[in-house]
């Protein structure tokens, strides 16, 4: 991973841990972060070749 990738995944994860304890069941934990990761996941290269221009 290039230092791009690990501060957008570091702070996705910031985000994530910030966002969960205001979800009151297990199940839209589970969601909202599985949501989040396959957004992130899709995004990444996306977001990266914008910033880099590659």
């Amino acid at each position: 991973m290039d230092l791009f990738a690990l501060i957008y995944w570091g702070l996705l994860g910031a985000f994530l841990g910030w966002g969960l304890p205001k979800l009151e069941t297990t199940f839209r934990r589970i969601l909202f972060g599985l949501c989040l990761g396959l957004i992130a996941q899709t995004a990444l290269p996306f977001v990266e070749a914008w910033l880099i221009g590659g």
